[in-house]
C-alpha cells in the first residue's frame, strides 16, 4: 500500500503537533516495512530528514505552512492530482484537504474541535461553517480517548454509536 501523509501545516519550528505527526507516521512505517509511505512537506520546511521512518517519496509542495488560507483554498486540487500520479492508496492529513470520491481514500484526523465545543472560538459564521464541513465529510469520526470523545458527542452531528477511539500512540507486544 502506498500511503501519502500531508504534513504541509508544519513548519521548521518545533511544535507538540509537528513532532506528533512526525513520530507516529515515522514509527509506522518503521513497523509496516511492506508499505510506502510518501511525505509531503511545505516548501518553506523540508520535514524529510527528520522522518524517523523509510520515504518511498513525496516531497515538496507549493503551500507554505505559513499560509494556511492559500493552502486550504488551493490543496485539494494539487493533492487531488498529484495523489493519482503517485500511485497513493490512502491520504492521511491531520487538516484540509479532505479528499472526497476518487481512487484515493482520506484518513483526517483532527486534534482540535474547539470549534464544535466552544461557542465563543471564532466567529459564529466559522462556527457553523466548521459544523457543516465536518459533518459532510467525515464518513466516521475518531477520538484520542473516551473523555475526550465524550464532550464531542453532545455536540457533533454524529451519534455516539458511530465514534471510534484511537489514541496517538504505537503499541507493539513484547
Amino acid at each position: 500500500m502506498r500511503i501519502g501523509l500531508n504534513g504541509t501545516a508544519y513548519d521548521a519550528l518545533s511544535s507538540g503537533a509537528r513532532e506528533r505527526f512526525l513520530r507516529l507516521h515515522g514509527e509506522t512505517a518503521r513497523l509496516r516495512s511492506r508499505d510506502e509511505f510518501l511525505l509531503y512537506s511545505p516548501r518553506d520546511a523540508d520535514l524529510a530528514p527528520l522522518f524517523p521512518g523509510p520515504l518511498a517519496g513525496g516531497g515538496p509542495t507549493p503551500f507554505s505552512a505559513a499560509r494556511p488560507l492559500h493552502r486550504f483554498l488551493l490543496s485539494a486540487r494539487w493533492f487531488s492530482r498529484r495523489l493519482a500520479r503517485d500511485r497513493v492508496d490512502l491520504f492521511i492529513t491531520d487538516h484540509f484537504p479532505v479528499l472526497r470520491g476518487g481512487a484515493v481514500r482520506t484518513l483526517l484526523t483532527i486534534h482540535d474541535l474547539r470549534y464544535l465545543l466552544l461557542p465563543g472560538a471564532g466567529s459564529p459564521w466559522r462556527r457553523a461553517w466548521f459544523r457543516r464541513r465536518f459533518a459532510r465529510t467525515a464518513a466516521r469520526p475518531y477520538s484520542c480517548s473516551a473523555s475526550w470523545a465524550s464532550p464531542y458527542f453532545r455536540c457533533s452531528p454524529f451519534s455516539p454509536g458511530l465514534w471510534g477511539i484511537t489514541t496517538c500512540a504505537i503499541w507493539t507486544p513484547g
